[in-house]
């Protein structure tokens, strides 16, 4: 008991940042796993599904179904690059773990039909499973010798889902990948982070206007800022911000930097939330 005591007293404080106000909710069942949004629309995602949504008036206007064709069985975080939408996949729960990049083309471009499929990438094996696949056009952390580089998240769960399959929260990890090159440098999750997240893991994450990550768990209405450290393994927890949401997949707007969106996934709604201080 006195080494429990001792230890919460040497802990230091939690950082708590400002919370995110809700500022409209829409009503949107496919919104099981992730929400990905740009200019005009916001794109519901769930296992086998993904909608297309006019974010001003809530009207679904586009809409595509895994099938025999696209054998997708658990899709994840989604972020809007270009004229594409790019969604993270992976065979959740079955082993070995396997994960791929999807891409959709958004509709942007007129040859393109919204949310027809264009490729795959296949990630092989992987420890964990993939719940994001974020582009980043410039890595300001020198992370990855400041090339373009692709963040994953893997999760890790504490939940007796796998037979024979080694869980843990503590498992899961950040992993940068240098464009044109497969060296992923590899990061684990702060302490306070991991004790929110048990026994679920990171299920979304969203760089803000100023390349800041941004993590979400599974269930809990708050957000992680997280930092890449100056040296070391371990993320740095920046502040946790109380929101609206209920876990799952998050975007940054990118056409209003100061907004972001998210689920609440038993619900069926995809929210969307403003910090109440400049990002």
């Amino acid at each position: 008991m006195l080494h429990v005591l001792a230890f919460a007293l040497l802990s230091p404080p939690l950082p708590v940042g400002a919370a995110f106000e809700e500022v409209a909710v829409f009503k949107a069942p496919e919104a099981h796993q992730a929400v990905a949004v740009d200019a005009d629309h916001f794109y519901a995602i769930g296992n086998r599904v993904i909608a297309k949504y006019d974010k001003r008036t809530g009207e679904r206007v586009a809409r595509i179904e895994a099938s025999e064709e696209l054998p997708l069985i658990h899709m994840n975080g989604g972020v809007v690059a270009g004229a594409e939408l790019i969604v993270s996949h992976s065979n959740f729960p079955f082993t070995p773990m396997v994960g791929s990049v999807e891409r959709f083309a958004t509709g942007a471009l007129p040859h393109d039909a919204p949310l027809t499929h264009l490729k795959s990438h296949s990630l092989g094996p992987t420890d964990g499973s993939l719940t994001s696949a974020l582009p980043l056009l410039r890595d300001p952390y020198g992370v990855g010798g400041g090339k373009p580089a692709t963040v994953y998240t893997f999760a890790h769960y504490e939940l007796p889902l796998i037979p024979g399959y080694e869980t843990g929260t503590s498992r899961t990890r950040v992993e940068m990948r240098p464009q044109n090159t497969d060296e992923p440098t590899a990061y684990l999750l702060p302490e306070p982070v991991l004790r929110r997240l048990r026994p679920h893991s990171v299920s979304g994450a969203s760089f803000d206007a100023r390349s800041r990550l941004w993590l979400s768990g599974h269930d809990v209405p708050e957000l992680y800022r997280v930092a890449f450290p100056k040296a070391g393994s371990v993320m740095v927890l920046e502040a946790v911000h109380p929101a609206p949401i209920a876990g799952q997949g998050i975007a940054w707007d990118p056409s209003d930097p100061g907004v972001l969106w998210g689920t609440r996934r038993k619900e069926g709604l995809v929210i969307k939330m403003r910090l109440k201080e400049t990002p």
